[in-house]
């Protein structure tokens, strides 16, 4: 299914699990489509975490815009509406260079909150519900955020306690908006394609991305990540980084760390197909042909 015809300007939304070849998919349609990437990543939006978040290098963009990475430090706080906000102002100024705008996700809501036109109210801290939350453990609070943002926790991973804390405040003030007004109306028209690919074959993939990240040198990044930040930010309990982390604690092996990692990605790569396949909108595609013919009949 293609979205219907309309007025707005179009754009293409990438779509699946981790290591099914999105980022691939999105530089073979920006370079036959003149197009320019926005990164839809809640962790590649911090500087310094490249080999653990599979940033694209300099030489693997093959000449093509990428946006939405290195936008914060550790330290510094990052909504989905901040994200949102960027996002608008990025494909704007894509659509006044005459470039087709490619988002490529990531995080589930992050690309929903972009291709689908989310209302995002700035979400204030709230101390009782803070107290409340403090007193659930991290298995409690996970199942909860699962219940009213299964995509956040997809995002998040699900092992840091303030952060499944503030995931739950925002999502009990925003959610409403999220489930009952998408709009004001999407501000684009997109064309939402996914990586089709068998389970069997991402695990692999996922596996060899992982020993691919241990050989690139995921655990000096940790190691000098640790050296600037503090262990407890939200952005240390992202999948790679928590297990070295906890590795480099002495509390776990080096084989202990790599078979959490490729399990903990397994779980996230189910959970994001959880959330797309409830989107009927989304074309799927099995190969870069199917998606250039996609593309070209949408434009």
């Amino acid at each position: 299914m293609k979205p219907a015809k309309t007025t707005l300007p179009n754009g293409i939304a990438i779509l699946g699990p981790t290591a099914s070849g999105k980022s691939a998919l999105g530089i073979a349609l920006a370079k036959a489509f003149s197009g320019e990437i926005l990164s839809a990543d809640s962790r590649q939006v911090y500087c310094g975490m490249d080999i653990g978040t599979a940033k694209e290098s300099v030489a693997d963009q093959q000449g093509v815009p990428h946006f939405g990475i290195d936008l914060i430090n550790h330290d510094e706080s990052y909504s989905l509406a901040d994200f949102q906000t960027y996002a608008y102002k990025i494909i704007d100024a894509m659509l006044a260079r005459e470039s087709l705008p490619i988002v490529v996700g990531g995080s589930s809501l992050y690309v929903s909150a972009v291709v689908d036109g989310y209302v995002l109210p700035k979400a204030k801290p709230d101390a009782e519900l803070r107290a409340e939350l403090e007193q659930c453990s991290v298995e409690e609070l996970a199942s909860q955020l699962q219940q009213v943002d299964p995509g956040a926790l997809a995002a998040l991973g699900g092992h840091n306690k303030r952060f499944l804390i503030r995931a739950i405040e925002i999502a009990q003030q925003t959610q409403q908006d999220v489930q009952a007004q998408k709009t004001h109306g999407p501000k684009y028209s997109f064309l939402k394609l996914g990586v089709a690919i068998e389970r069997d074959v991402l695990y692999e993939r996922i596996n060899a991305r992982v020993g691919a990240m241990m050989q690139a040198g995921l655990v000096e990044e940790t190691q000098q990540l640790r050296k600037q930040y503090p262990h407890n930010l939200p952005s240390m309990s992202s999948i790679g980084y928590a297990e070295i982390g906890a590795m480099l604690d002495g509390e776990i092996s080096q084989e202990e760390a790599v078979e959490k990692i490729k399990q903990r990605t397994r779980h996230y790569a189910k959970r994001q197909l959880t959330w797309w396949r409830k989107d009927k909108d989304i074309v799927w595609v099995a190969d870069h042909a199917e998606a250039i013919a996609a593309v070209t009949a949408f434009l």
